[in-house]
């Protein structure tokens, strides 16, 4: 039976009763300006000084500036790339595109972006740093929401927001620019609590929340961070689905969720239908569609039965792939040499250089997956002690 809603009278006594300092409805907007705070004091050199972080991905983002600003003076559309291989596909590659007015999410997003970007004086300043610190308190508070929803106490739901935004490669995507995986994730948390909800029920809110948070995943256009959210979303429905079978429970819900979720991936897939169809047509002229023609011509030279036929082998699909072995750099952060480091000692004669420290399988990494000792070590306290109860739990623990 739901519990009755307490007059404020009884909410007062109730906040005395436990001796409370701050009223709890004010409690999720401390936490929220907490995290930012602490964002914002952790990346202060950038967001108040104007510096700027550099990698080869920024430079290759900033590098699109003459192309956009020549199409907008030119007033044609973003589609092609003259200055790359004597002409390459722009929109079909994911690395530029063209107004698209009839998207009306797009363009109420744009305005609001824009709206906010005439506020700094650097422009690289808002692009690279500020707009993917936005991103991650929209994460903080998407994983805030979901744990609430999952009955989780207010202070519990705060630490997991702040852990799960300062997890080391969080940060280390903005600092290489690869923006649009922070995009794609910080969608993850709002993608899990809504399904959940129309899982529990319908409401039309949700399922247009629902297909607001795969326009942004959508929008973002990293093709595999996309998968990984989509075989989590798969994952949930699978376990849920098992679960709710054993146990004998209605599966109503459950297929009124995943239905819903499949009819709202159909309209945001629509709404991205000229993107997505152009990179399908383009994707066997790619490296990923075509070996490159120097395979071909030594598969020729040296008369193979099956040559390749397509565009990146095994190996070079693979070679980034997370080991099982560095499942311990989560805890232990250096076991494989980390990644890049200044040096300053005997060798370079007191000079600092970088250089890369990690000697794992991957041919090199910026960093180490870290995600934190007693945050690790929680996550392990809590899944023992939850794991038979909890079906999220498991979700989670199978994930």
């Amino acid at each position: 039976m739901p519990e009755k809603k307490r007059t404020p009278k009884q909410t007062e006594r109730k906040r005395k009763e436990t001796r409370e300092i701050i009223d709890p409805k004010y409690h999720f907007l401390i936490y929220i300006l907490l995290i930012v705070a602490s964002l914002f004091i952790f990346f202060n050199e950038s967001l108040f000084k104007g510096k700027i972080f550099i990698s080869g991905d920024i430079i290759a983002f900033k590098s699109w500036n003459a192309l956009i600003e020549d199409a907008r003076n030119q007033k044609v559309p973003l589609l092609w790339n003259p200055y790359i291989f004597s002409g390459m596909p722009g929109y079909a590659s994911l690395s530029v595109g063209p107004e698209r007015p009839f998207d009306l999410i797009g363009v109420v997003h744009g305005f609001i972006l824009n709206t906010i970007a005439s506020l700094f004086t650097s422009r690289e300043v808002f692009d690279i740093v500020f707009y993917m610190v936005f991103y991650l308190v929209v994460m903080a508070i998407g994983v805030y929401l979901l744990s609430r929803h999952l009955m989780f106490g207010r202070f519990i739901s705060f630490v997991v927001a702040l852990a799960t935004v300062f997890s080391t490669f969080f940060i280390v995507w903005i600092t290489v620019g690869h923006q649009t995986k922070i995009i794609t994730m910080s969608m993850l948390p709002y993608a899990l609590l809504l399904v959940d909800k129309l899982t529990n029920k319908f409401k039309l809110l949700y399922f247009v929340l629902l297909v607001i948070v795969l326009w942004v995943i959508f929008s973002a256009s990293h093709i595999q961070m996309m998968f990984y959210v989509y075989l989590t979303i798969a994952l949930y429905y699978l376990v849920y689905l098992i679960y709710k079978i054993s146990k004998k429970e209605n599966l109503l819900g459950l297929l009124r969720s995943g239905l819903l979720f499949a009819l709202a991936t159909i309209l945001t897939f629509g709404i991205f239908l000229d993107k997505y169809l152009t990179v399908l047509e383009y994707n066997k002229y790619s490296i990923r569609g075509q070996p490159p023609i120097t395979e071909k011509i030594k598969a020729q030279e040296a008369q193979k039965s099956n040559p390749q036929k397509t565009g990146l082998d095994y190996e070079y699909a693979t070679q980034w792939s997370f080991s099982p072995g560095e499942v311990f750099t989560f805890v232990i952060p250096s076991i494989y040499g980390f990644g890049w480091r200044n040096y300053a000692g005997v060798l370079t004669g007191g000079e600092t250089v970088r250089i890369n420290t990690y000697f794992g399988p991957m041919p090199f990494t910026d960093a180490a997956n870290y995600l934190g000792g007693v945050v690790v070590f929680l996550a392990i306290v809590g899944a023992v002690f939850n794991f038979k109860k909890n079906i999220f739990v498991k979700f989670l623990v199978i994930l």
